[in-house]
This record gives structure tokens, C-alpha cells and sequence, in this order.
């Protein structure tokens, strides 16, 4: 007999394929259950206004839409699913669909309440201390500039900053000449090439600025340096003087007092003063026609009035004159 080969079959497990085909059979009919239907509604304000542009999602998916105009929508759900609506200044709102299939909702303001915040402000920039990182920045001896006899402010300063030029002009009633970074035009006028003054915070004039009481100041700073412009400007391209004035403490009251005084003695006389004789004659040689000690003389009538018939009347009523002026 002939050798037959075995006939050897082979042996699959079938079970996992099974079990596979059955848990996505199971899975579809369980999606075939979930039955969608088509939401609509309207959204509204508290004031029963409706809001356009309201957002209207299904949580969870990416699925969506917006209100339109009418403040109305409509979108497609499922039983189970949950609606958020959103909008700016809105609260948002939730709700869970079943089967209805009008879903209205009244979004509220979302209030929020500020806690109270309390800002701390410097009351003048001179507090400021950055600037001495970047800038030039001169501090004033108060107590040197309290004890000097002065006119105006202007002229306290005088010698007080390295860099601070101040010209007096000499002139009764005139403001002195002050220059921090030089003249800076050529025209004509102080208010062109003088600094910025600036009393706690605050730009005043330069007229103001000269009738302070040092007394009353308590700290002077002077910028010399462009980084001045940074705070104040182009105002402050010729510098800046800065003054803080003085404030109340709570250290109970304060008391300082100062006194200047001068004594100017009566100096010796170099010169001899001429009597009135003397006054008189001295006016006669001089030939002054508005001098009475020449006007009243013989010599003036006798050289202006020499052909008046009434010659000797008016030299006599002139010595009269004359002998009135000798007795003052």
C-alpha cells in the first residue's frame, strides 16, 4: 500500500474574533438607541431683551452655534446632553435636554465686586530716587541756604550748586539770571534759556518761584541732565529746579526763630560844605541862567537886560532876592 500523508486540519480559536464582532455589533445597535432631535429657543436678557450673538454648545463635543439677530437658535442634541450659553458681561447657564424641543433661557449680568484698592502716591516726584541711577541730580544745603541774608530765592542759590549759574543784573526790581545748562537760544530774554521750576509736583512760574520763603522749604534738588526731560518734558531742556515744601508732624509743635541784624555807623565827613554866601557866588561864576545865585546878580541884568530903561529897578529887586537866599 502506498504511504498516505496525514491530513492535518488546523485548529483556529474563533472565540476572540467572536467576541470582538460582538462588542461592536453591541456598540452600534447602543449608538442606533441614541436618537437626536433639533433643539430651538430663544435668549433673552433679564429685561426680557434678546441678545444676539449668544453661544450655544453641547458639552462635551464640538458641536455648536450662535444666536442670530432675533436672539434665537437651533441646534441638534441628544437625549442626555447638556446646553452651555455663554455671552460677554452674561453669567453663563447650563441645561440638560431630554426631549423637549423648545428650550428658552434668561441669561443674568455677571456682577463682579472689586475689592477696595488702596493706591499709595508720592506727593512730589522729588521722592523719587531712580533717577539718581540714571541722571545728575544736585541735593541744596538747606541749613547753609536758611542762614544767608538774602533778597529773593534766586540769589540764595548763588554759589550753593556746582553748575548753577546765576548772574545778577544789578537792576533795582530786576530778576536775576539763572542758567543751569547754559544759554540755549540766542534769543532775546531770560524765559527762553531758564529752568523749569517745580514746587511739590507742580510747574510754577518763575516770579513765583523768586518770592518763596526759604523758611518754608524743606529740600531743593537741581537736574542738570537731559534725563530731565524724561519726567517733565521738553520744558526741562534748560534743567530743573525742584523744591519740596515743608509739612505738619505729628511730633507736637515747632518753634524756630532767626534774626538777622546790621549796625551801619555815621561816617566822618571829607569834605566842608559851603555856606550859603558861598553857594550864591560859586552859581554867580558859573554863569547858569537857572541858578538863582546868577539869575538874581547884577552881572545877569546888566548882560541881558542892559538897554531897559528899568536897569537899576531890576538889580535892585534881584539883590533884594539875593539877600532873601543868604538868610537860609
Amino acid at each position: 500500500m502506498p504511504n498516505q500523508k496525514p491530513n492535518h486540519k488546523p485548529n483556529l480559536n474563533l472565540k476572540p474574533l467572536i467576541s470582538l464582532l460582538l462588542l461592536a455589533l453591541a456598540a452600534s445597535l447602543s449608538a442606533q438607541t441614541v436618537r437626536r432631535h433639533t433643539v430651538e429657543g430663544r435668549v433673552t436678557d433679564t429685561a426680557g431683551e434678546t441678545l444676539p450673538g449668544v453661544t450655544v454648545a453641547v458639552m462635551g463635543t464640538d458641536r455648536g452655534t450662535t444666536t442670530d439677530a432675533y436672539g434665537t437658535y437651533s441646534i441638534s442634541v441628544g437625549e442626555g446632553d447638556t446646553l452651555r450659553f455663554s455671552f460677554i458681561g452674561m453669567a453663563p447657564k447650563k441645561v440638560g435636554i431630554r426631549r423637549q424641543a423648545v428650550v428658552n433661557v434668561k441669561l443674568s449680568d455677571d456682577e463682579t465686586t472689586l475689592r477696595t484698592v488702596t493706591v499709595s502716591a508720592r506727593t512730589n516726584i522729588n521722592a523719587i530716587d531712580l533717577r539718581a541711577r540714571s541722571g545728575v541730580v544736585q541735593e541744596v544745603d538747606m541749613k547753609t541756604l536758611v542762614s544767608k541774608p538774602m533778597i529773593d530765592m534766586g540769589l540764595a542759590l548763588q554759589g550753593m550748586v556746582p553748575g548753577l549759574q546765576i548772574v545778577n543784573t544789578g537792576e533795582l526790581g530786576s530778576a536775576p539770571q539763572i542758567r543751569i545748562r547754559g544759554n540755549a537760544s540766542l534769543r532775546k530774554g531770560n524765559s527762553t534759556n531758564e529752568p523749569l521750576y517745580v514746587l511739590d509736583g507742580q510747574v510754577i512760574t518763575p516770579e513765583a518761584f523768586y518770592n518763596l520763603n526759604p523758611q518754608d522749604i524743606k529740600d531743593i534738588k537741581v537736574l542738570k541732565d537731559a534725563a530731565a526731560c524724561a519726567l517733565y518734558g521738553v520744558k526741562a531742556a534748560n534743567g530743573v529746579i525742584e523744591m519740596t515744601s515743608q509739612r505738619g508732624t505729628a511730633e507736637g509743635t515747632t518753634v524756630s526763630y532767626s534774626f538777622n541784624m546790621g549796625v551801619t555807623g555815621r561816617g566822618r565827613r571829607g569834605i566842608r560844605m559851603m555856606e550859603t554866601d558861598e553857594k550864591l557866588e560859586l552859581e554867580r561864576l558859573l554863569e547858569n541862567t537857572e541858578a538863582p545865585g546868577y539869575r538874581y546878580s547884577e552881572d545877569y541884568y546888566r548882560r541881558y537886560h542892559a538897554g531897559d530903561p528899568q536897569l537899576d529897578r531890576l538889580i535892585a529887586e534881584g539883590a533884594a532876592v539875593l539877600d532873601s537866599l543868604r538868610g537860609i
